[in-house]
């Protein structure tokens, strides 16, 4: 098989993007020959094009058909060079673990439970899809990354079509918009992970598709997809919440029926889609007393997130090798304020609009309101559930992806209003300018993670020295550790954590905390017992090295060239 990332991502990119553009170019030009000369034939103008060929050769060949082979393609290549790029496994982070382990509990005995968090830490969705691709005989492993490589590809195709769908068939905007997607060196880390990040947004977009349909084509079949698709948005992360009032607020304010029937669909979709997760959340209240494993206590969120928020959206259209902080703070100003200013005129158009239910409107005021809520959710969870929540580029991506559809179809219904072609062209070529930008930083990020794995994937991890002492031990012996989730995802043996200090979700403090420090130390001095304690991993909540050693005199076995051995030798 070719290798396509040894071929370079500019290449791809440059190829792909002036051939839609060519395509495009050529059609156009045919549809107005043809209206001024009726007797000229159709796609003169780019002979040279071998897409524009085959056109000649069997006119049925329509924009829309063209326009779905390219995208096709090119997700194809996503799906390989996905593939490819994941050759030493699906990357893990301790969240991961979480959802691996929570995988084999399932298909083990049925179990929801994950041996690293409380139950009900995480939504079942991620896990179940795991569990229902492996229940062939493959490893949950071997699953995700073939799943991760499928949903790349499958992400890339419809943030494609429903900009296609959005901007009134435009083919270039429609290949922007996926190459915006794939030359993105953070989205290829998302799916190169296994987090629910990528199921999410993928049946968020399916969520998007099937109700623009509906709006278009009211019935009910149309609508249960779009219900069907939101519970498992809801089901695969709990900021999914967020996706029911756009399509509530979409149903309303379109007017595809009359307002009695409108309610109606509304209730029935807020029906269908909230009660997968309203039976999860009871199940989950009843078994542990609380909800989701969130504890309400008042953390507020702080500007250095703020700042987060803003560095991480500004990043993912422009790398940070090419911004300084004063350039990022820079560069988001005039494009919230470019994109705010378009946001108002395209308001304005709907207002004048004497059609309300096209697919322009649709994605106009979902990814809108999605994208306030989204946020909104956001902050009220850090804020009252989960302090440890980072705002990074894992965390805001549905974000980026939600920006990439909307900002494409504001511009093109700008296009259209103004009648420039000027603006058209300026935009395509600042297109072209960002996806060669990110493509360069992709294949940066794709070629290492190639080469030596990522996070607990990577050779790094596998050839630990402490990793291999873990090995060494005897099957019976307990062990502590600083990241027990890295040794249960190298070794498959279960580890306990060290005391923690405080939670880090509420950020309060352990009241049990020099209690458990006081048994751990007892059972280091007379059982089989050994704390491992890994030089990369900081836990801010956790007992650090020198604490372990001046405060409470651990027992130092091993210096290892990745870590420490605490324990004594039996």
């Amino acid at each position: 098989m070719i290798n396509l990332i040894s071929a370079g991502p500019q290449n791809i990119v440059t190829c792909v993007f002036w051939h839609s553009l060519a395509y495009n170019c050529s059609y156009r030009s045919s549809h107005w020959s043809t209206r001024s000369h009726p007797s000229r034939p159709a796609f003169k103008t780019f002979p040279a094009c071998p897409l524009t060929s085959i056109m000649q050769t069997h006119p049925s060949f329509n924009r829309t058909l063209a326009t779905g082979i390219i995208l096709s393609g090119v997700s194809m290549l996503a799906f390989v060079a996905g593939l490819q790029i994941m050759k030493y496994g699906v990357g893990a982070s301790p969240d991961s673990v979480c959802y691996i382990d929570t995988a084999r509990n399932i298909l083990a005995r049925l179990s929801f439970s994950c041996h690293f968090r409380e139950s009900g830490a995480f939504p079942p969705g991620y896990p179940l899809l795991l569990a229902i691709n492996s229940s062939f005989g493959s490893d949950v492993l071997d699953t995700a990354r073939w799943l991760n490589a499928y949903i790349y590809a499958l992400n890339s195709v419809l943030v494609g079509i429903l900009v296609y769908l959005s901007s009134k068939k435009s083919a270039p905007f429609a290949i922007i918009a996926q190459l915006l997607f794939l030359s993105s060196s953070s989205l290829l880390t998302l799916h190169t992970m296994a987090w629910s990040e990528p199921p999410f947004i993928l049946f968020l977009l399916l969520t998007v598709l099937f109700f623009i349909l509906y709006i278009r084509k009211p019935n009910l079949f149309l609508l249960l997809f779009t219900s069907f698709s939101a519970s498992l948005v809801l089901l695969t992360r709990y900021i999914g919440i967020s996706v029911i009032p756009p399509i509530i607020l979409a149903m309303l304010l379109l007017k595809y029926k009359p307002l009695k029937e409108r309610l109606k669909d509304s209730l029935i979709f807020m029906t269908i889609a909230s009660f997968p997760l309203g039976l999860w959340t009871i199940v989950n209240h009843f078994s542990s007393n609380n909800i989701g494993d969130r504890v309400k206590v008042f953390h507020p969120i702080d500007f250095s997130q703020i700042k987060s928020i803003i560095s991480v959206l500004t990043n993912y259209f422009i790398p940070k090798i090419f911004l300084n902080d004063s350039y990022t703070w820079i560069v988001f100003g005039l494009t919230s304020g470019l994109i705010l200013w378009v946001i108002i005129l395209s308001i304005s158009g709907y207002v004048k609009a004497k059609q309300r239910n096209s697919g322009e409107v649709a994605t106009l005021v979902l990814f809108i309101s999605f994208i306030l809520i989204y946020m909104l959710v956001l902050v009220i969870s850090i804020s009252f559930f989960d302090a440890s929540t980072p705002l990074d580029s894992r965390i805001l991506s549905p974000i980026y992806v939600a920006d990439i559809i909307l900002i494409l179809t504001i511009i093109q219904q700008w296009c259209n209003s103004s009648g420039k072609p000027t603006i058209r062209w300026l935009f395509i070529l600042l297109s072209a300018v960002i996806i060669y930008i990110n493509a360069t930083q992709f294949w940066v990020t794709a070629s290492q993670i190639r080469q030596s794995g990522q996070s607990y994937s990577s050779l790094q991890w596998k050839a630990s020295k402490s990793i291999q002492f873990v090995n060494s031990l005897p099957k019976d012996s307990s062990i502590y550790s600083n990241n027990p989730e890295v040794i249960y995802f190298l070794t498959g043996r279960y580890t306990n954590s060290l005391p923690y200090k405080e939670d880090p979700t509420t950020t309060l403090s352990n009241p049990n905390f020099q209690i458990e420090m006081i048994n751990l130390t007892n059972d280091l001095n007379h059982k089989d017992t050994y704390v491992i304690v890994f030089q990369k991993t900081e836990r801010a909540f956790l007992p650090s090295k020198k604490e372990l050693t001046n405060a409470y005199h651990l027992p130092k076995l091993l210096d290892l060239k990745d870590g420490e051995v605490f324990g004594i030798s039996h």
